[in-house]
């Protein structure tokens, strides 16, 4: 098993969910990578001897992620618009050894995160994952 460092991973959004044009999330900074999950379902019965459980549907999951922000750019105005359309659109995570994770998402949060002193502006991203992930 190889090892995969994050640097190189590139997020992507199908801003006006056309399938076809993905435009890159510059300036990411971290990101949490749809989460795979599932309903734990209660399986035992009276006669047996030691709880079971059964696997049940996927928890769609969020998918979290902070970039650095400049409050008047495209990037920037894009996730509001999406934050107020409630649209759920595709995403994209291109990862370092070209692996492919595709999946459909809401973004749920857009917070900006405290402004400090010699640091750059940040913004938390939440999304919430809407489809299944689809592997390439």
């Amino acid at each position: 098993m190889a090892r995969v460092l994050g640097l190189g991973t590139i997020l992507k959004v199908d801003d006006d969910d056309s399938g076809s044009v993905f435009t890159s999330i510059t300036l990411l900074i971290n990101a949490t990578r749809p989460q795979r999950v599932r309903e734990r379902v209660e399986n035992a019965a009276l006669e047996d001897i030691l709880a079971t459980e059964a696997a049940g549907i996927e928890i769609a999951g969020d998918i979290v992620f902070e970039i650095y922000s400049d409050p008047g750019s495209t990037q920037d105005t894009m996730f509001k618009t999406l934050f107020e359309s409630k649209a759920s659109v595709l995403y994209q995570f291109l990862y370092p050894d070209s692996g492919t994770e595709t999946c459909e998402g809401i973004v749920m949060g857009y917070e900006p995160l405290p402004i400090v002193r010699n640091e750059n502006q940040k913004v938390r991203v939440t999304l919430a994952r809407q489809t299944a992930s689809v592997f390439a």
